[in-house]
């Protein structure tokens, strides 16, 4: 048995043909990762929604590392649900075992400046020809820059609490873990699911030759922030796929 490692408790959402220790991976869709020992995991609500609205005919599931080697194997997903709204968070569930890396957070709440970090599969990082889809962890950290009321931000909504992060979450890490690097390190306070740009103009210049023609530039700066949706508010939520359990007890149980 090798010894476990993040990729075992945080995976990447794809789509592939075939089954097991013989699938083709076409697709990376997103990121989740793993809540208990039953191979129930938590991502983004919009990946597993882009997951039921696939009509391609291929399985959608988790790439995992086998147990006994550091081979990949699929496992397709067994069973779906999404949390009440306006939350973007799903869960779902693999058969196949697994283990969970994250304790509850035990604050009451995040504030500004604290320290946080997450891990995903961004399709930046994708190594693909047509024999291989190679796909690798990246890790990003920083720090919480403002907290953000239901429905304050100007676009993405509706929206419940959440935090604004000092890093963007880039295409593929929706679904991703967002956890407090302080205490343990491994307090889940969050899942990441967007980015949001704004671009600020620095100066502009506007010109009028003598044909009347209006000839206009400008430089702008485009600033780039993460979005995470805070787990807090959904401690008390008891999906069917937990058997009574609330999402606080069963990753309390599980670390």
């Amino acid at each position: 048995m090798r010894a476990p490692f993040l990729l075992d408790y945080v995976v990447p959402v794809c789509q592939a043909e075939g089954s097991a220790n013989n699938a083709k991976l076409t697709r990376l869709e997103g990121t989740a990762f793993f809540i208990n020992r039953d191979g129930v995991f938590l991502t983004a609500g919009h990946v597993l929604r882009v997951v039921m609205a696939d009509s391609g005919g291929l399985t959608w599931g988790l790439n995992l590392k086998g147990q006994t080697s550091n081979h990949n194997f699929f496992a397709p997903l067994d069973g779906i649900e999404f949390a009440p709204a306006p939350f973007d968070i799903g869960i779902g569930r693999v058969d196949h075992p697994s283990q969970s890396w994250f304790s509850p957070y035990s604050a009451d709440g995040v504030r500004g400046w604290t320290d946080v970090a997450t891990l995903g599969y961004p399709a930046s990082a994708l190594n693909t020809t047509p024999e291989k889809f190679n796909i690798h962890l990246r890790l990003l950290k920083g720090y919480i820059q403002r907290e953000i009321n239901e429905d304050e931000l100007p676009v993405h909504r509706p929206h419940p609490h959440c935090y604004e992060l000092s890093f963007p979450i880039p295409n593929g890490l929706s679904g991703s873990p967002l956890f407090s690097t302080e205490g343990n390190g491994r307090q889940l306070v969050g899942v990441c699911v967007k980015s949001f740009d704004v671009e600020i103009v620095i100066d502009s210049f506007t010109e009028v030759d003598d044909q009347g023609k209006r000839f206009s530039e400008k430089r702008a700066r485009v600033e780039q922030y993460g979005i995470a949706h805070s787990i807090l508010p959904l401690w008390d939520w008891r999906p069917s796929l937990l058997k009574g359990k609330s999402l606080k007890e069963a990753i309390a149980s599980s670390t």
